[in-house]
């Protein structure tokens, strides 16, 4: 029986040993495994970065490309840089004032400034000012916002003209303004005083100041 019993004590003394030797071994190798999987993680991390980097490099260089081969393929012309460049404008701005045709003016300014890009090649003034000009514009979502808002104006001035509004305020300015220079300071000041929106003030300003100024 006492051999038994000591053959007994002397496992469970082997047993508390090794579990004494065992746990700190445990216990070290679990912040190594921890240390070991944040490596890994940030390892990981950096070859996604470098993965991106790559990536948006390979882009910007496409991107550049593209803009090297349309420059090359775009025609060179010959009034670039000169003083004939200022022609478009001009014309379009002497239209304006002499037929008070501001649409037809601008329309007019646009054509012979793609006639001017392109070298007065036809063909190529066409494809510029409807594919480069009209369409790209068009589809430019900044652009839409921009013609719809005009739109919202329009129409706000418009009905402001049929219920009477620009007509009512004429006629009290007419009775107050007898000069010319009295509807000159009236429409800076009126235009001073409708600061909400640049394209608001031109529709307000005018479409209510167009009966002062004409009648002087």
């Amino acid at each position: 029986m006492r051999t038994n019993k000591s053959r007994i004590f002397a496992v469970v003394t082997l047993l508390v040993m090794a579990l004494m030797f065992t746990l700190p071994i445990c216990t070290l190798a679990e912040p190594a495994t921890e240390a070991a999987a944040a490596e890994v993680q940030v390892e990981a991390i950096a070859e996604t970065q470098e993965a991106e980097a790559v990536a948006e490099e390979a882009v910007a260089e496409e991107v550049a490309e593209e803009a090297s081969e349309e420059e090359e393929e775009a025609p060179q012309s010959k009034t670039y840089g000169t003083i004939w460049a200022l022609l478009p404008p001009v014309i379009a701005i002497a239209l304006a004032l002499i037929t008070k045709e501001v649409y037809s003016s601008l329309f007019i300014g646009i054509v012979v400034g793609g006639l001017l890009y392109a070298n007065f090649n036809f063909e190529t003034t066409i494809v510029h000012v409807l594919s480069d000009g009209f369409i790209a514009n068009l589809s430019d979502s900044y652009n839409m916002g921009i013609i719809l808002f005009l739109v919202v104006l329009g129409a706000m001035v418009s009905m402001m003209n049929k219920a009477g509004g620009s007509a009512a305020f004429g006629k009290w300015a007419s009775s107050r303004i007898k000069t010319k220079v009295g509807a000159q300071i009236m429409t800076i000041i009126l235009g001073m005083l409708i600061f909400i929106d640049d394209y608001f003030n031109c529709l307000t300003v005018g479409s209510v100041m167009r009966p002062v100024t004409d009648k002087h």
